[in-house]
């Protein structure tokens, strides 16, 4: 009887190391998992930092183009739009812009009642209020959430 007390014994001796060391290596596996998630959110936050930074860059540098754009004069713009539309229009081979008018360009683009293209400018009371947001400078005061 002897013999199986000492069997029963080593039983638990080895049931008692076993479970000690799974219960270190469950502890290292937390702690290895615990970093891993640290170093994770770290990464997050930098980047999250990274990508509001350019986004703030790209929101500057998008305001300064809208403000170019509605800076340069409408009449430069209307004036290069109008020499473009100029030129010969050549339906087919067969018909050109010269055989439907007779004087080789389109048609008149002014009328009787009507200013050249060249003298059109936009005015701010022209523009739709969604418009007319966009040509205020100081778009960058307004805050922005992700």
């Amino acid at each position: 009887m002897d013999s199986a007390a000492d069997k029963e014994e080593r039983k638990r001796e080895y049931n008692r190391l076993a479970q000690r060391e799974f219960r270190r290596r469950r502890k290292e596996h937390l702690k290895s998992l615990e970093q891993a998630q640290k170093e994770q959110s770290s990464e997050r936050a930098e980047e999250i930092q990274r990508l509001r930074f350019q986004n703030e860059e790209l929101k500057r540098e998008n305001d300064a183009l809208r403000a170019q754009i509605y800076s340069t004069s409408s009449t430069g713009h209307l004036m290069s739009n109008a020499t473009m539309d100029n030129r010969q229009y050549s339906l087919s081979p067969s018909v050109s812009g010269t055989s439907l008018s007779g004087t080789g360009s389109p048609p008149n683009l002014v009328g009787p009642d009507m200013l050249p293209m060249g003298n059109l400018s936009m005015s701010a009371s022209m523009m739709t209020p969604s418009l007319q947001a966009y040509t205020e400078h100081d778009l960058s005061t307004q805050s922005y959430s992700l």
